[in-house]
């Protein structure tokens, strides 16, 4: 698997097990702000200049374009569109 696969692979399953729950509708749905959760659960590896670890950060955030002239709002996460959280009743 290319590493391009394997990170969109991570952001589709961290999206899955957490972001679709804490999404909230009446926050991050009217794109006033972005979710951010954790990645992988490893820390990064500490590049030069460094002197602690950190942990790789997925930042999910609410995007507006247009299709045939109407707004469509998708939530993406490093160009990877997920789908939306189902509306609550």
């Amino acid at each position: 698997m290319s590493e391009k696969s394997e990170r969109e692979a991570l952001i589709r399953r961290r999206w899955a097990e957490t972001g679709i729950k804490l999404w909230k509708h009446d926050v991050h749905g009217v794109g006033l702000a972005s979710l951010n959760i954790q990645g992988s659960f490893e820390p990064l590896p500490v590049k030069p200049g460094e002197h602690a670890s950190v942990y790789d950060n997925l930042e999910f955030k609410l995007v507006r374009s247009f299709m045939t002239s109407q707004p469509v709002d998708r939530i993406v996460c490093e160009g990877v569109v997920v789908d939306p959280p189902a509306p609550r009743e």
